[in-house]
This record gives structure tokens, sequence and C-alpha cells, in this order.
């Protein structure tokens, strides 16, 4: 009896051991890779063996492209990139454009410009100034000046055409729900804030999956979500057939979903991605940037290793490269308020459909035109980072 028990264990184990399906990362434009970065597109990679001299080249460009205090020396050293043919020919008329109207702004006197906002944003914005030549002179007249909301990832910040919340959740629906044939292969996890954002998927997106965590047994709701629970019991009782035999449990994984949205804040976050991530190795994981505003060390966003969050390295080279941060939610609030004089001096400019590259997100600027974002979805990693912070 004792055989065929075992024998009847060893085939069950077999059925209800498994492991996650494979690797799902597909139709994704990430921006992580240097291959795929537009700036190291313009290099002549030939003429640049070494990705130190290519990562010097592209930092070089980057300063020129965010009009942001660009002296002639800045510029000399991108035009010698030219010269000694460290660029491809067919990017060089854009970058002569670049060049030119950074010689516009240069050639700016001081810009007079008055807000209304909230205290804190003022105080963002008298920092961020000295940041730009030429000088702002600022003034917060309460009955005379543009409307900044307080709120600024919820702000339009006057130029943009959307807030920098609402482009990053578009691009989130994008890449989830352009085709509504796998509508049903997205789960959608959150909690009780956000609420109102789920409500308004629910009625665009009826057939995705959403589930709500409402108690701290994280690793329980995990479980339940991905049907471990119910795998674990099935092996508790083949176990309890005959304990003279030594079993491996490694639960299979209900995998009936492709994706994974987080609509979490970083508290939860932290621990709950994790959790996901132990068992879902190859699966692709979603979330704005508001589950990574309360991240005060950039290392604490190894929880989200792989995680892909609208946009682009270029903010986060910029945080790794400071000492110290109070936590992301204040870094975007300042690149924003950057973003905001970097659109003032550029429509004080006759140009049009330059490529600029903001602290949030890389666009085409163009002076009749409210500014439209082109963000990337960014996948998370250190890999980049780790030697600067």
């Amino acid at each position: 009896m004792k055989d065929s028990l075992t024998f009847i264990s060893l085939i069950l184990i077999l059925i209800i051991s498994g492991c996650t399906s494979t690797s799902s990362y597909k139709n994704i434009d990430v921006n992580n890779d240097e291959n795929q970065s537009t700036l190291s597109k313009m290099l002549n990679k030939k003429e640049l063996a070494a990705k130190v001299d290519r990562d010097k080249v592209v930092n070089d460009l980057e300063k020129l492209f965010t009009y942001k205090n660009v002296k002639k020396s800045d510029i000399d050293l991108v035009l010698s990139h030219i010269d000694n043919n460290y660029i491809k020919k067919e990017f060089i008329g854009n970058i002569s454009k670049t060049i030119q109207t950074n010689k516009k702004i240069n050639a700016l006197e001081s810009i007079n410009i008055s807000y209304i906002t909230s205290k804190k944003n003022k105080e963002y914005i008298i920092e961020s100034s000295f940041e730009h030549s030429p000088s702002f002179n600022i003034s917060f007249e309460e009955n005379n000046g543009k409307k900044v909301k307080n709120n600024l990832l919820q702000s339009n910040l006057i130029s943009f055409c959307k807030t920098f919340l609402n482009d990053q959740k578009d691009l989130i629906e994008t890449s989830l729900f352009s085709d509504k044939l796998y509508e049903k292969d997205v789960i959608v996890i959150y909690m009780a804030q956000f609420k109102d954002t789920v409500d308004s998927l629910k009625e665009r997106y009826p057939d995705a999956n959403y589930l709500q965590i409402d108690n701290n047994n994280y690793e329980g709701f995990a479980e339940q979500t991905l049907n471990i629970d119910s795998s674990t019991k099935r092996f508790n009782y083949i176990q309890s057939l005959d304990r003279s035999i030594k079993l491996e449990n490694n639960p299979r994984v209900k995998k009936d979903f492709d994706k994974i949205y987080f609509l979490l804040d970083y508290d939860l976050g932290k621990f709950l991605v994790p959790i996901f991530r132990s068992y879902l190795i190859n699966t692709d994981f979603y979330s704005t940037s508001e589950i990574i505003l309360n991240v005060s060390n950039i290392k604490e966003l190894n929880d989200f290793e792989g995680m892909l969050i609208p946009s682009h390295d270029y903010f986060f080279k910029q945080v790794s490269n400071k000492k110290e941060i109070l936590n992301l939610n204040d870094e975007y609030n300042k690149a924003l308020i950057n973003d905001l004089l970097t659109a003032e001096k550029l429509k004080r400019l006759n140009v049009n459909a330059i490529d600029v590259i903001f602290e949030t997100s890389p666009a085409v600027f163009k002076n009749s035109e409210c500014i439209k974002r082109d963000l990337p979805l960014w996948r998370v990693t250190l890999n980049n980072f780790t030697d600067r912070s």
C-alpha cells in the first residue's frame, strides 16, 4: 500500500508543481537601453568604440538639448564632436538648429514673469530659476499672474497639453489595452485611494480583472490572486498520505494573465510588488510614478526592479548624481518647475519644431501648440546608477 501511495504522490506532485511562463516582454518602447536612446542614435559608433566615450558624447548632447544654462564651452564641446566625426551626418542639421536656439536664449535679456501658486511651489520656482540663463525676474502677484496648480503632478504647467500624471496614465493604458482582445489578460491591483481611477478604467476596459487589497496579509493576497493557496492545500493533502516521504512543493502559478497594473502608494508597493515578483519573474508590471514618490534613496528602487514606469532615465540620472534627496516626489516637483521655466524661455523665441529634453520627458516644442510629452516606458533598473549614489 505504501508503494502505491508513493507512486500516486509523485504523480500528483508533478501535476501541481510548475513554474511561471516564458517572458512576455514584447511591443514595449523601453528607454533604458543605450541603443534605444534618441541621442545615442546620433552617434557614429565606428568612431566611438568605447562605451565611456559614447556616454561622454551623449552627456554633452543632453546638456545642449535641455536649453538650460548652456554656455559657449558646452557648444564648443559638441562642435568638436562633429569635427571628430563622432556624430552621424544626418543629425548635424538638427544639432545646428539646437545650437542656434541656445544662442538665441543666451542673447535674451532677463525674463519677467509672475505666477499664482502655493507657497511651496514659489520656493521651487525661486530655487529652479537660479539654474537657468538668462535670469528670471519672478513675482507672485495674486491678481495678475499665471496660475499653476498646487499639485504639480496634476498641473499642465501652463504650456503642456496634459498633466504629467495623465500623460503617464495614457501611456500605460495604450500599452495595456490597445488591443481589445487582450483586455482580459490584464490584472489591475489597487488600494482604496485609487478607486476613482479604477472606476474610470472599469468603464472603458470592463473585461480586465480588478482586485482591491484591503488588508495587511500581503503574502496571502498574492497567493490567492495567483491561485497558489489552493495548490499549497493540495500539496499538504498529498503529503499527509505518507509523511515518511519528503516532497518538495513548487506551487504552480495561475497564469491566465500577461500583465499587472499596480495602483498603489510606496508604503504598500514596497512590500507587495516584491512578493508578486518572486512568483512572476517574467511578467510585465506597470505603474505610474505614484508608486515611487516616497522613495528617499535611489537604491530603494530595487524593490521595483523590472517594473515599467512612464519616465525617461535622464530624470533618474540627475537624481542619482545628488548626494541626498528628500524623496522622489520632491525631485519630480523640482523637475516639473524646471520644465515650466524652460518652456517659458522657448516661448519667447521665434522657433518651431525643436527637440527638447525636458526633465520629465523628451518633447518637440512648437511655438503655436501645447507641448506633447514623448514619454517612454522606463524599466526600473539601477545598473547605470548604483555607482553614483
